[in-house]
């Protein structure tokens, strides 16, 4: 099950994050400045799941490019000290954006490429009481920027 980082980012670049929608990086872009401090690394569009296929597979052009297109893409990762943030940003949170961000925490924990605990956290504007809920209920960390 191939994660694939990709090459991280300066945490100070502010140009349009691969695949995030435009009316949403304003939110992450107030978000990041927040949390500047605690970040090492911070990578976009990172590559989960596709259980099937190896590393070694990856070298064929075909699979790869299968590959490239049917992963599971987290908006961004952050790399703390302690931790792995696997985070889906959206300007309005939905019940939707809680299944992405647990989803995304179980496909990091079975290939890891960075040995720290995972944190599934949502990035938003916006989000319902009873979804608030439901996140801190399942273990999801919510940002409301």
């Amino acid at each position: 099950m191939p994660t694939t980082l990709g090459k991280p980012f300066e945490i100070e670049w502010r140009g349009q994050p691969p695949h995030l929608l435009d009316f949403d990086v304003d939110v992450w872009y107030r978000f990041l400045d927040h949390h500047r401090p605690e970040t090492i690394n911070l990578y976009y569009d990172v590559l989960l799941g596709c259980h099937d296929m190896t590393r070694d597979s990856l070298k064929d052009p075909m699979l790869r490019m299968w590959y490239y297109n049917t992963a599971k893409r987290v908006d961004a990762v952050i790399e703390t000290p302690d931790e792995v943030w696997l985070i889906e940003i959206a300007k309005t949170l939905a019940i939707r954006s809680i299944g992405q961000a647990m989803s995304y925490a179980i496909l990091w924990s079975q290939d890891p490429l960075i040995d720290k605990i995972e944190r599934p956290i949502l990035v938003g504007e916006s989000m319902d009481l009873d979804l608030l809920g439901v996140a801190g209920k399942l273990g999801v960390t919510v940002f409301l920027v």
